[in-house]
């Protein structure tokens, strides 16, 4: 136990015809000999500081450590023991071990004194000398700024303690999405995912458990983890969006809690490899099948046509403009000529400005809805773009039932790929594959470099790119009959 209050007096010190006024400070240096009536006895050590007051010997009360009478200097000595004790007690804590530091505290704030102490650094809450451990931050200047800054790390770390405690999807939910201020809400949203998935896995992880064996141990759960029908979670949405999330978690800590981890994100345990995708691509001439289907009788209720036309025109300016469908909803175009308009728009997802003209229809449909295009969920335009596909094959056009084989992972064993029963064309087609239709004509087309190409598309390396692009059967043949008729023999 150390003696925790401070004993605060003046005396005269000799110095002429008039006395310096000393302010005697004295601090308990050892641990406290006995009590008594609720005070603690024990030996302390004296510090004298100059208040640079001074007074004639006869005016001075030695009993009363005061002036006499009715003399100003008492308030200036008042004043002067009211902030000693102030800065005693706010400092007291954090220089424990180290009566020096206080003194000088006291002599910079109280008095003015411009005193410097050696570097320091801080270590297991006390405040060393620099050259005791030179891997730790050191901090150079005033007894003062010194104790402010240790009071701060000090409260860091306990902050840093108590997250490191918390259970980790409260910490997600409570403080994460809350400290990150620039997520869009679709992205907060979206964190509801990882936090079923921790949830499930184990819901008392708390932060400090979030290390390299826990996220090893947690992506080989999360990629057997089976659906309510019974299917596995696809590798690409467990490497991308739970790992991703996850790994942003983790990212955070680190870089601005300053709470480190070991996790290595590009280990072969973490980082595996996920599936391609089997998203496809229209070719222009099943795009301009689309556009000229008359949708009267293409469903049964009349109700229902102005969704479904309304979901083609999204399809549309998607497949001209290779726009995500969170941008399509929100696109802003510019007439600048006759028929000719120029997309101006920042993107949502990657907040990119994108400047460039656009295909006339996409202008018309634009007007069409006086520059607002309504919303629909995605869910609803996936199915509608279906049913479009459904109704041209039904119309005669026979490229939308062209089959195809879809390989995924075996539910019973994750190392195994089965092959599923074989879908139509039309059946795969859904928003994402509008973007996919732009790229790919842009590519084949060889009009645009590829750096050009993604420019317009948003992404930052031509791989990225290249992955969007998708050949139709048809574009083989044809490409294939060309190049045969060039290989004589």
């Amino acid at each position: 136990m150390r003696y925790p209050h401070p004993k605060v007096t003046f005396q005269l010190k000799k110095t002429g015809k008039r006395h310096t006024v000393v302010l005697r400070l004295n601090i308990a240096t050892k641990n406290v000999l006995w009590t008594l009536n609720h005070k603690t006895y024990g030996p302390y050590k004296s510090h004298y500081i100059s208040t640079k007051l001074d007074i004639k010997p006869t005016e001075w009360d030695s009993k009363r450590r005061r002036a006499k009478g009715k003399n100003p200097l008492n308030t200036a000595l008042d004043n002067i023991e009211k902030l000693t004790k102030e800065v005693y007690f706010t400092y007291w804590r954090t220089a424990e071990g180290n009566p020096d530091l206080i003194i000088n505290a006291i002599k910079k704030i109280v008095f003015g004194f411009q005193i410097r102490t050696q570097d320091v650094v801080f270590k297991e809450n006390s405040i060393l000398p620099a050259y005791q451990d030179e891997t730790l931050p050191v901090v150079t200047g005033d007894a003062a700024t010194i104790l402010e800054k240790k009071a701060e790390y000090d409260e860091k770390e306990f902050v840093k303690d108590r997250i490191k405690e918390m259970n980790l999807i409260d910490y997600i939910k409570n403080v994460y999405l809350v400290k990150r201020t620039d997520l869009e809400p679709g992205s907060v949203k979206s964190y509801s995912n990882i936090q079923a998935f921790i949830r499930s896995y184990n819901s008392k992880t708390k932060v400090c458990d979030l290390n390299e064996e826990w996220v090893i141990s947690f992506m080989d759960w999360a990629r057997k983890r089976k659906q309510d029908d019974g299917s596995l979670y696809s590798y690409n949405y467990v490497n991308t969006c739970i790992q991703k999330q996850l790994k942003a978690v983790s990212n955070y800590l680190m870089t601005y809690e300053k709470i480190p981890n070991d996790i290595a994100w590009k280990k072969k345990e973490i980082r595996k490899s996920g599936t391609k995708t089997d998203e496809i691509a229209l070719n222009l001439k099943q795009l301009k099948t689309i556009i000229d289907l008359d949708l009267s009788g293409a469903r049964k209720r009349e109700k229902d046509l102005p969704m479904l036309e309304l979901s083609r025109d999204l399809m549309i300016i998607g497949c001209l403009t290779s726009l995500r469908v969170s941008d399509i909803k929100k696109i802003h175009l510019n007439k600048i000529g006759k028929d000719k308009y120029q997309l101006d728009m920042i993107t949502q997802k990657t907040k990119a400005h994108v400047k460039f003209i656009v295909h006339p229809l996409v202008g018309k449909i634009y007007e069409k809805y006086n520059g607002k295009i309504p919303g629909m969920s995605d869910s609803k335009l996936n199915k509608n773009v279906k049913e479009l596909g459904k109704f041209a094959f039904e119309k005669g056009h026979t490229e939308f039932g062209t089959e195809f084989i879809k390989k995924k992972v075996d539910p019973d064993n994750i190392n195994r790929i089965i092959a599923t029963p074989p879908i139509k064309f039309y059946e795969r087609i859904k928003s994402s594959s509008f973007r996919r239709t732009w790229a790919s004509y842009a590519v084949q087309s060889r009009l645009m470099s590829l750096d050009q190409i993604c420019l317009v598309t948003g992404h930052s390396r031509i791989s990225q790119l290249m992955e969007y692009c998708k050949t139709s059967e048809d574009d083989l043949n044809e490409k294939l009959a060309t190049l045969y008729k060039k290989i004589k023999l």
